[in-house]
Parts: structure tokens; C-alpha cells; sequence
């Protein structure tokens, strides 16, 4: 009996052994290729960009709708609470830890190594330098897109406030919501 815990015991032990070799390479290929330097940034970009857009919709709503000071304050005060409610709440090494679930199963150990030094290599570092240039310039071009699509949205959101306002015929009554 004692044979068989102790056999378990060590096939449990080289398969964790195994897997943690899996995930330093797949975490050492992600680091080579700028992978984890990446999603750093795009965290922070994101934080960044949310919080530009928040307030340019804010501002874009308050001027449509033109409430008094103190419904602009709480108001915005609401939406800016929202923006971080929404705001992307996972770091770089839980975004790591998910690629590796899926990316690294996906290769042998062997073929792992072969990427590891195809990528340090200067073929592959040129690779991973243009393709940063690239993805830089590629995002870039689609979040000034993305941000024309948004202001018109917003436009016409605040637009269709306006009418609904507008076409109320007794705003003044007491509104009840409910949950």
C-alpha cells in the first residue's frame, strides 16, 4: 500500500514538475516576443482611453441637455463612477496566466524551445520589433475610427434625448423607478 501512495505521490509531483516547465517557457516565449510588455501597456492605454472618452461623453450629454449645476454635478459624478466600474480590472500577470492556459497547450515542451530560440534569434527579434511598430500604427488607426463611430453615436444619443425631453408632456410629474 505504501508502494502505491508513494508511486501516485510521484507521478502527481513529475506531472506538476511537467506543467511548471510548460508555463516558465510559454512565460519566457510571451516575454521574448514582447507579449507581456504589451498587455502592460494596453492595460494602462485602456485606462487612459476609457477615461478620455468618459469625459468627452459627459461633457457631450451635460451640453445637450444643459440640466442645472447641481443635477450636472451629480450627473457627472454618476458617470464617472460607471466609467470605472467598466474599466478592464485584470493585470498583465492573471492576462498571462490565461495565455498560457490556452497558448501552451497547445506545444510540446520541444517545440517550445524552438521557439524560444527562433524568436532570440535576429531573425525573430526583427520579427518581434516590426510587428510592435505595426501593431502600434494598426491600433492606432482603428481607435481614431473606433472614436469617430463613438462621437457620432454619442451625438445622436444626446440628440434623442433632447426629443424625448422635448416631446414629454408633463416632465414635472414625479417619476418612480423601479428596480
Amino acid at each position: 500500500m505504501k508502494k502505491i501512495i508513494i508511486l501516485v505521490f510521484f507521478a502527481v509531483y513529475s506531472m506538476q514538475a511537467q506543467a511548471d516547465a510548460r508555463t516558465d517557457k510559454v512565460e519566457t516565449l510571451m516575454k521574448t516576443l514582447g507579449l507581456v510588455e504589451m498587455f502592460e501597456q494596453r492595460i494602462q492605454m485602456s485606462k487612459v482611453r476609457n477615461e478620455q472618452i468618459g469625459k468627452q461623453a459627459i461633457k457631450q450629454i451635460l451640453e445637450g441637455l444643459n440640466p442645472p449645476a447641481e443635477m450636472q454635478k451629480k450627473m457627472t459624478k454618476t458617470f464617472l463612477a460607471y466609467m470605472k466600474k467598466v474599466e478592464s480590472p485584470w493585470t498583465s500577470d492573471e492576462i498571462v496566466k490565461v495565455w498560457v492556459k490556452y497558448y501552451g497547450a497547445n506545444f510540446s515542451e520541444k517545440e517550445l524551445d524552438q521557439l524560444i530560440q527562433f524568436y532570440s534569434s535576429p531573425l525573430g527579434k526583427k520579427d518581434v520589433n516590426e510587428s510592435k511598430k505595426a501593431m502600434a500604427n494598426f491600433s492606432q488607426e482603428f481607435q481614431e475610427k473606433g472614436d469617430k463611430i463613438r462621437t457620432k453615436a454619442l451625438g445622436e444619443y444626446v440628440t434623442d434625448l433632447k426629443q424625448i425631453i422635448k416631446e414629454c408632456t408633463d416632465c414635472t410629474k414625479k417619476v418612480t423607478i423601479t428596480p
